[in-house]
């Protein structure tokens, strides 16, 4: 395609979220093709996990400099400044979740951490601030995690994607589980700053979450005639590795909506 061509598109009149759609094309020519695409509609409507989110501009913006962050997070390379997810249930058990992501690099070592980012679901917005406010644009084959070129200490990286997701066992709803804290101890972890998990369930669907080392109880509000449960935590501390220290699973605030396997689904 150059890009002189006539479109006409087929099905607007039913059009919903990740349908697929027929494109015909004419050329100059005269002749003709089609393909298939994906919709994506766009907006308050369709966007749901924008309403939960703070805003990640003004978070940069008042975050304390970062020769104050390495004072205060001496052994930190990298802060998880946001690490938030909105997950709206459909009636069939299917799911929309959509991700926002904020780092903040304090040191080579953070640099090198986050000079990758791998690609998860649909991509929203992907990009690192420079401590100049230079906005700068990954580079990457598709397919291939975005290559995060440019990056120094003192960066933002930012990562915002949203994830498409079809009913669990038996037809349920079942969007995992989530921890609260960075618990990857192989990558150096980092503190984090906001984490926040919201539940986005029609009001006649019943869940019981499965919940460690969580201690308050959830928020639960309306939203558009839904209910969302709403799970967050704060300040969470950098987790240093130990000889003898406990699993993860026992110190690191985790809710789970899976129902746990039974002996028949193991067989």
């Amino acid at each position: 395609l150059t890009g002189r061509e006539t479109f006409a598109i087929k099905g607007l009149a039913d059009l919903k979220p990740r349908e697929e759609l027929t494109i015909e094309f004419t050329r100059e020519d005269g002749t003709t093709g089609s393909f298939q695409a994906l919709a994506r509609i766009d907006g308050a409507d369709f966007d749901f996990g924008a309403g939960f989110e703070p805003d990640v501009a003004k978070l940069m913006d008042e975050l304390p400099a970062t020769d104050e962050l390495k004072k205060k997070y001496p052994k930190a390379v990298a802060l998880t400044v946001l690490d938030h997810a909105v997950v709206k249930a459909s009636p069939d058990g299917s799911a929309v979740s959509y991700v926002n992501m904020l780092y903040k690099l304090l040191d080579e070592k953070g640099v090198e951490k986050y000079s990758d980012q791998a690609r998860s679901g649909e991509t929203l917005e992907i990009a690192a601030y420079l401590p100049d406010g230079t906005r700068m644009l990954p580079t990457g084959l598709g397919g291939r995690s975005y290559n995060m070129e440019g990056l120094v200490p003192g960066s933002f990286v930012h990562h915002r994607f949203v994830n498409f997701q079809g009913p669990g066992k038996d037809g349920k709803f079942d969007p995992g589980g989530f921890y609260f804290q960075d618990h990857d101890l192989r990558r150096n972890p980092n503190p984090v700053l906001r984490s926040r998990w919201v539940i986005l369930t029609p009001k006649d669907m019943k869940l019981t979450p499965e919940v460690r080392n969580f201690g308050e109880d959830p928020k639960v509000e309306e939203f558009e005639g839904m209910s969302a449960t709403i799970w967050e935590k704060r300040d969470m501390p950098r987790i240093t590795s130990e000889r003898n220290m406990p699993p993860v699973d026992e110190i690191v605030p985790f809710i789970n909506y899976s129902e746990p396997e039974t002996f028949d689904d193991a067989n």
